[in-house]
């Protein structure tokens, strides 16, 4: 067994350093308890699971919080000017018509999941994953009622059994 207390990191944009608690219980062959809280200010996340079997891994993992009003520890960057934004757009637009600069090739996000896909473990994996969180907070707007039930296949397949929140008055 692992215990930690107090872990911390820091970041720029932080206004209060958030903290790590927790403990994991190892046996031979499994993770029996994964049991962490992340607290920050107005914020609490609590990690609670486990896993049987590390070349064969079959895992539970939930995540919950009561609450995470991220504008009360997170300093945001202040938003860029209206006329920068339009000269950045402007810029953008040339670059893409062959203008100016050459444009960028887009990010291949499939591609970078290559060496996962190629990995035996992640290949036999599987698991359920839920999430139950009463709200979120950034930037003035708020997320409630976050809840979502996943189950992780063998061959990396994702199934989403069900997802529902509600915000701006809408669910």
């Amino acid at each position: 067994s692992s215990t930690t207390k107090g872990f911390g990191f820091d970041y720029p944009m932080f206004k209060k350093r958030p903290e790590i608690n927790g403990k994991i219980e190892f046996s031979n062959d499994s993770i029996d308890m994964i049991d962490f809280k992340f607290s920050a200010p107005s914020t609490e996340f609590i990690l609670k699971g486990n896993l049987k079997g590390f070349t064969k891994p079959v895992f539970q993992l939930s995540l919950a919080s009561g609450g995470a009003d991220l504008d009360q520890w997170i300093e945001w960057p202040a938003p860029t000017a209206p006329a920068a934004a339009a000269k950045a757009t402007a810029k953008a637009d040339a670059s893409a018509t062959g203008a100016g600069t050459a444009p960028q090739a887009a990010a291949d996000f499939d591609r970078m999941l290559d060496p996962l896909r190629k990995n035996a473990i992640a290949a036999a994996s599987q698991g359920r994953i839920g999430v139950q969180l009463r709200s979120i907070r950034a930037k003035k707007a708020e997320i409630t009622d976050i809840n979502a039930n996943a189950m992780m296949l063998p061959g990396l397949v994702f199934q989403l059994d069900q997802a529902a929140f509600k915000a701006y008055g809408g669910s």
